[in-house]
């Protein structure tokens, strides 16, 4: 899965998690992209069971969109 971060045309930020192509979760907006990348991992930490733990790769920009891969 994904989270994907990007500009909204009112220069807000949203994410929202991307699996298999589909949009599985969606947010609010955000004032800056840094509380959107933080919500978006803040919800990942807070789904995923503590036992299993969530490993976040290094952001990457696609398309003017920060995809954050995590396991």
């Amino acid at each position: 899965m994904q989270i994907e971060v990007f500009e909204t045309r009112g220069k807000q930020w949203c994410w929202h998690f991307r699996n298999k192509g589909r949009v599985t979760a969606d947010s609010e907006q955000f004032p800056t992209k840094a509380h959107a990348i933080r919500a978006g991992k803040a919800v990942v930490r807070a789904v995923v069971p503590k036992n299993i733990g969530v490993t976040f790769d290094d952001p990457v920009i696609r398309n003017g969109v920060i995809v954050i891969k995590w396991y």
